[in-house]
């Protein structure tokens, strides 16, 4: 990953260097106290240390990821169901006026799975671009 446009001043980037060179050879069970004791002493969060270390210093955690990372439990034909169920109760002025929680409960009611949150379906229709504003902007790419 690349360092963004922003560059940390010199004296920042000596300090995190040094902290990845502790966290390398630090047991597991006090990595997460230094991260905190740095981050107090910024005036930051540790996720901003965190980030800082993996884009600056080249520190990575070694921890694996998920093996269902990427996957989802809801059915393909539920999601599409509540994404058509919102997508029909738009406005003329591009505001829908069913929640998604609505339409989850209409899927529910005609049988099909909801095994997720809402905010879960919210995430995926805008992944897969079935929400209201990607298919408001979507058009034809070929003239008639």
């Amino acid at each position: 990953m690349a360092p963004p446009a922003k560059a940390l001043p010199p004296d920042l980037l000596q300090d995190l260097l040094a902290l990845a060179q502790r966290l390398g050879d630090t047991a597991w069970g006090e990595q997460g106290k230094l991260v905190e004791a740095f981050a107090q002493a910024r005036h930051t969060s540790r996720h901003t240390v965190y980030k800082w270390l993996s884009l600056y210093a080249g520190y990575d955690s070694g921890r694996r990821k998920r093996a269902d990372a990427g996957t989802t439990r809801l059915p393909d034909e539920t999601l599409n169901f509540i994404a058509a169920s919102v997508n029909e109760s738009v406005r003329n002025n591009g505001i829908s006026t069913k929640p998604i929680c609505v339409a989850m409960n209409i899927a529910h009611e005609n049988g099909l799975t909801v095994n997720v949150s809402e905010s879960r379906i919210s995430a995926l229709m805008r992944a897969k671009r079935l929400d209201v504003s990607a298919q408001s902007v979507a058009r034809n790419h070929q003239k008639m």
